[in-house]
């Protein structure tokens, strides 16, 4: 692959976005929502009235679960899990819009007659992707975690055992877009395909903080995230060519 052809693709692929106003809206209402609004309501709300309505999930005969510290539960299962959310939306819905729909435009077509190869025309579009989340995404958990450490609802160990499952689904979500580009030939098609890959994968996450205890338990979740997305990149790698790309 060619770093200034990729550089070029790759500015291509972010003024294109950033044109999209659909886009771009989606991309920040959803991480707003998600990755600030309510961790930031939750934080509160653990801290000032409690963990009220969570009696019954902190009974549950479940290792991960199984805490009497209100707090735990925010900071180890509930904080997590909203972070996964989010790292796996952003990518995803940024996808279906730097990609999918450009496919529905017929203007793939038109990277044919130039001298790139279909790698460096995915690696520019996953690298916009990645760019965007960063952008997007990633201040609004910055602030979540510094917030964390100003109340003192947490020490510093927080900032690397939220961060590892945040930056791990951002990258499963990513991986699973590149597979998204060989299948989907439709904005329906597209959105389908993004809830078959979420859901597993949303569920996969609950069942790890559930089952595992203690702080470990992010850690195993991010590995778990990087060993779907190793999977998808592998798969998808196994299909790539300019004639699916474009079929």
């Amino acid at each position: 692959m060619r770093a200034g052809m990729i550089g070029a693709l790759f500015w291509k692929e972010t003024r294109q976005i950033g044109r999209n106003r659909t886009a771009l809206l989606t991309a920040a209402l959803l991480p707003f929502l998600i990755l600030f609004l309510a961790p930031i309501q939750l934080m509160f709300q653990f801290r000032l009235v409690g963990a009220r309505g969570l009696d019954q999930i902190q009974q549950a005969p479940l290792p991960g679960l199984a805490t009497t510290d209100p707090m735990q539960l925010l900071l180890q299962f509930l904080y997590p899990l909203l972070f996964v959310i989010g790292g796996m939306l952003l990518p995803s819905l940024t996808t279906t819009y730097a990609i999918v729909a450009e496919r529905e435009r017929r203007s793939l077509e038109l990277l044919v007659s130039l001298p790139v190869s279909v790698t460096e025309i995915l690696t520019a579009k996953l690298l916009a992707v990645l760019a965007v989340t960063a952008i997007v995404g990633l201040p609004y958990v910055c602030i979540v975690l510094a917030l964390l450490l100003v109340v003192g609802i947490a020490d510093a160990s927080i900032v690397p055992a939220l961060l590892a499952p945040f930056l791990a689904a951002v990258l499963y979500s990513t991986a699973v877009a590149l597979l998204l580009t060989l299948l989907a030939r439709d904005f329906r098609t597209a959105n389908n395909l993004n809830g078959a890959f979420f859901v597993p994968a949303l569920l996969i996450s609950i069942a790890a903080l559930a089952a595992v205890a203690g702080p470990a338990r992010t850690y195993v979740l991010s590995l778990l995230l990087l060993v779907l997305a190793a999977i998808a990149v592998v798969v998808a790698l196994r299909w790539v060519s300019f004639e699916r790309y474009l079929e």
